[in-house]
């Protein structure tokens, strides 16, 4: 079987994927691409214990092999094969076909000028030839794996403007961790949120589609890059057991199913839920450029709130932030506690664009403070009550 298609298809279809092919818990044999001849055209297929996903790729020649024959490819030599046609200067690639031979694969990766009307324009025309090394063969699990995504088209329309920031702003608080509980994309009940190991950031969910599974971090990003491929994503979410369920996501131009994880095991934010009644106000801009004048030393940053200003101190440097606005018990004069930069910089979503005002709430419980951030964003739940759309909240020892 021989296949070509624009390049430009392939590069596309490829970007989809790199989420479920560099996921690390991938074992190497198992990073591979698949092409699936179809009666309507040629698939391209990416799959790990997680996601399964299928691209159109819109291939402009198929040259023998069966209906439904699927054969793989190396996910890491190709990717060498493609880089050497990126950022080109004087040619382009337009075309990439690949043979599928007893022993290797027969790569050609077609080249042409950019400026055919150059002196040695015609020169420039050629074929690049490369040989992979053959991949396992598409198993029988897996080919029925990946016919069952294929037939995935029900569902509920959601807007990519609807869900795209849940993922935006919860995502980078645990993009630095690795895999496992606490980077966990949790959907639960009316609220969808993130628990790294020292605070949990939350956010009140309005889109009722999208409700009632957990992801793994990797799974998360797979599914925000999927929802930006189009303005409009079908989602179907089945259950496939008492305490696992499945998403199917679909477009135009892709199909794919995702493995969730029971909300059985969601770590419990209820402590988390009602924000405390007194906290000042800041410019959160402000706030956050001072925040990073502190992030190139792990020394933690110690935090003093009294009426009128903070104070963030570290050994060599201290700064003060005015408070705008207070609602605090008659005697309060100041509280303390010392965080991490980078935690900071998560616990008032620096990362995220919704207000330009700060508010830090905040209640002392036994020898601790309960401190919480948001702002004056605000979204109405199905009974037209007024949710905060994002906060978070930690528990800090009393620093004085």
């Amino acid at each position: 079987m021989k296949i070509t298609m624009p390049i430009a298809n392939l590069n596309k279809a490829l970007d989809s994927f790199k989420v479920i092919l560099n996921d690390a818990l991938l074992a190497d044999d198992k990073r591979n691409i698949i092409l699936w001849k179809k009666e309507d055209g040629v698939k391209l297929v990416a799959k790990n214990d997680i996601i399964d996903c299928i691209c159109d790729i819109e291939a402009t020649s198929v040259v023998d092999g069966s209906v439904n024959e699927m054969q793989s490819i190396k996910y890491k030599e190709l990717q060498g094969v493609l880089d050497g046609f990126k950022s080109l200067r004087v040619t382009q690639a337009t075309n990439i076909s690949f043979e599928f031979l007893e022993n290797f694969i027969a790569v050609e990766v077609e080249e042409e000028p950019i400026d055919k009307d150059s002196d040695y324009a015609e020169k420039l025309f050629r074929t690049n030839k490369y040989q992979l090394s053959r991949s396992k063969p598409v198993s029988d699990v897996q080919r029925n794996e990946i016919l069952a995504v294929s037939l995935s088209d029900e569902g509920t329309v959601v807007n990519k403007d609807d869900i795209i920031p849940y993922f935006a702003s919860l995502l980078p608080t645990v993009k630095d961790m690795r895999e496992g509980v606490p980077t966990r994309f949790n959907v639960v009940g009316d609220y969808i949120y993130t628990t790294p190991m020292s605070f949990a950031a939350l956010m009140y969910n309005t889109v009722p589609e999208f409700k009632d599974f957990i992801l793994t971090s990797s799974a998360a990003n797979f599914m925000k890059s999927f929802f930006e491929l189009e303005d409009k994503t079908n989602i179907n979410i089945e259950a496939i057991n008492e305490n696992a369920k499945i998403v199917r996501l679909s477009n135009s131009m892709a199909m794919a199913v995702v493995k969730t994880i029971s909300t059985k095991k969601a770590f419990n934010v209820a402590n988390y839920i009602e924000l405390p009644s007194t906290g000042v106000a800041v410019d959160k801009g402000y706030f956050c450029d001072v925040i990073k004048r502190f992030t190139n030393n792990a020394e933690a940053i110690k935090i003093t709130i009294k009426p009128e200003e903070i104070t963030l101190k570290q050994s060599r440097v201290t700064m003060s932030v005015p408070v705008y606005t207070a609602r605090l018990d008659d005697n309060f004069t100041e509280m303390t506690f010392s965080v991490n930069a980078n935690v900071l910089s998560n616990l008032v979503f620096a990362h995220a664009n919704f207000s330009n005002l700060l508010f830090i709430y905040f209640k002392k419980v036994g020898n601790k403070w309960a401190v919480s951030f948001t702002d004056d964003s605000f979204v109405n739940d199905a009974d037209g009550n007024k949710k905060h759309v994002w906060w978070t909240g930690a528990n800090f020892k009393d620093n004085r």
